[in-house]
């Protein structure tokens, strides 16, 4: 797990999140800031979970809920940019990572097996 190119992506991203929101102004701090740190953290436990069970079906809930985390990731830095508290700079880094992220989400999908199959009497069944 720790040598997954995903796992490594995502808690870099997590510690990104939580030193760069450490310096949202203090009216913001309390809740977007939260909101941005909680999605990260749970999108870091979502990415665990998926390494630590064997059922394709469990993988793939778990790889989806991962994906909603990204989408309200993506959500919360497009407020916190016009808000003022990313910079451009700042919003290109993040993009990208998050950009990277999902396309490992989405690799590790496709490879994750479908819903086994059903036999029934010698004959396979979808």
């Amino acid at each position: 797990m720790a040598e997954s190119p995903l796992f490594i992506k995502t808690y870099d991203l997590v510690n990104w999140v939580l030193d760069v929101t450490a310096r949202f102004p203090r009216t913001l701090r309390f809740n977007l800031a939260e909101y941005l740190q909680r999605y990260a953290l749970d999108l870091l436990d979502r990415c665990i979970r998926a390494t630590q069970t064997e059922l394709p079906s469990e993988v793939h809930e778990h790889l989806r809920e991962a994906g909603v985390m990204l989408a309200l990731i993506r959500s919360s830095v497009r407020l916190s940019t016009q808000k003022g508290c990313l910079t451009p700079r700042q919003l290109e880094f993040v993009s990208e990572q998050l950009r990277e992220i999902s396309n490992l989400l989405r690799a590790w999908q496709r490879k994750v097996p479908s819903q086994p199959s059903q036999t029934v009497s010698g004959a396979t069944t979808g």
